[in-house]
């Protein structure tokens, strides 16, 4: 039997939107409104009716069934107003639902601000015990961690210094600090990865991948590449309603692929697309398999030179006719979750205005030479409508592929990677001139100081 951290059952959230009084009216109006408004009110929440000042029911969250093992990571993203922050003030139980229930089994910490309790006036070191105290720690826990905190804060010398005196950055560091030194079997925890620097943010996903090992984690935000290196698993919302849940990966392609197909619809106005994204994972596409391949040998291989182009080969299987169809494979660093490199078979061919029979399909591709760095790329395979945003089917981490330095021997005597993700070797042309400016280059400008030679 699965051991649950986390179960919302038939979840629902309703706010009630009031209507904006009538300004206009008389002094003797305003005062039989004010004394006849709370009987009106009561006597209408008391038939179960809407209060009286409603213009119209907005529901935040709408019939969500979420279960939740213990030391899972879980993220919820989506964009703004889709019922994400609501989700999580349901589950620290802040708010009460409309329907439903949401049943939690442990020690439970919501972090949904950061820096909540910390008072302006107080020094550092003040702050720290009683934002600890919030969080629930007891003083004598915050005196064994107090030495820890400071010094992944490294803001030691100001601990005696008055918050107000802080910087905003100082500020985020020693809240983000006490909170990762927190080890609940529940952890909440709203947009915290959008605060601090970037070295900073870095830290704390580290130090959180590591001490929250074995703790569950719920956490919203809208950087999706932070999460996608914390959470095993992803669900997205739109309009207070699930859209996708499933494995990170897979959820990420997603959204990413709807992301895409969004700003494409801003620019294309004449089609008429819903607002509800249409994700079907549509379980009569079967990926069959994708491989790496020396481009040279045709051989099967697991990593491959930097100086070599990748060539992959896709094997994939539909059960049923697919119409404006696209099949698109993606490169994304394994450390940092950026998209390095993608790649669609409708790129320099329109296949997507044909009709695709059902029956196995192989295709491949194979990219420049020199064109990624070293280091270690997951490779993730959409098939989606491009005509109807539609997104069919996403197979995250289909691939893992390990490119290795080997530079040719002209170059062997660099001893260090290339900066940035691209590898390619651009060829310089050089002009050599000796007193005279070149003619291009007007007199008196600073352009160049020196001489070049060759």
């Amino acid at each position: 039997m699965k051991n649950y951290a986390i179960e919302i059952e038939n979840l629902s959230k309703r706010f009630y939107i009031g209507n904006v009084q009538n300004g206009d009216k008389t002094l003797k109006t305003q005062l039989q409104q004010m004394l006849i408004r709370p009987l009106t009110r009561f006597a209408s929440v008391w038939r179960g009716r809407a209060p009286t000042y409603v213009d119209k029911e907005l529901w935040a969250l709408r019939d969500i069934n979420i279960k939740i093992e213990a030391g899972e990571s879980v993220g919820i993203i989506g964009q703004n107003g889709s019922g994400k922050s609501t989700l999580l003030q349901l589950i620290a139980n802040l708010m009460k639902p409309t329907e439903g229930q949401v049943v939690t089994r442990g020690h439970m910490v919501a972090m949904l601000n950061v820096g909540t309790g910390f008072h302006q006036e107080l020094t550092g070191r003040e702050n720290l015990y009683i934002n600890g105290t919030v969080l629930g720690l007891t003083p004598n826990k915050i005196d064994e961690l107090y030495d820890n905190i400071v010094e992944f804060a490294e803001i030691e010398e100001f601990m005696d210094t008055p918050l107000k005196r802080y910087s905003t950055g100082m500020r985020v560091r020693l809240a983000f600090s006490i909170a990762i030194h927190i080890q609940p079997e529940i952890i909440i925890l709203d947009e915290v990865l959008a605060v601090g620097d970037r070295v900073f943010r870095e830290k704390c996903i580290d130090a959180m991948a590591k001490r929250y090992a074995d703790t569950t984690i719920v956490i919203v935000s809208h950087n999706i590449y932070y999460l996608n290196r914390i959470c095993d698993r992803m669900i997205w919302f739109q309009n207070g309603e699930i859209v996708m849940d499933s494995n990170a990966d897979a959820v990420l392609e997603a959204y990413l692929s709807f992301a895409k197909n969004e700003r494409s619809k801003r620019n294309s106005p004449k089609k008429a697309i819903s607002d509800v994204p249409t994700v079907h994972m549509d379980n009569t596409i079967h990926l069959l398999g994708i491989e790496l391949l020396n481009p040279k040998m045709n051989q099967k291989l697991e990593s491959i030179d930097s100086t070599l182009g990748l060539k992959i080969r896709l094997t994939y299987k539909l059960d049923r006719a697919l119409s404006n169809c696209r099949v698109i494979c993606r490169f994304i660093d394994k450390e940092t979750g950026t998209i390095i490199f993608s790649t669609s078979d409708i790129d320099t061919e329109p296949r997507h205005q044909i009709e695709r029979p059902a029956g196995t399909y192989v295709c491949e591709f194979q990219t420049p030479e020199n064109l990624f760095t070293p280091g270690l790329y997951n490779i993730n395979i959409i098939f989606e409508d491009p005509i109807n945003y539609r997104v069919y089917q996403v197979w995250g981490q289909a691939l893992q592929v390990r490119v290795i330095e080997n530079r040719s021997d002209r170059l062997a005597w660099i001893d260090e990677p290339k900066e940035g993700f691209i590898n390619y070797d651009l060829p310089w042309d050089y002009d050599q001139w000796a007193d005279e400016i070149p003619p291009t280059i007007t007199d008196g400008s600073d352009f160049i100081d020196d001489v070049i030679t060759t």
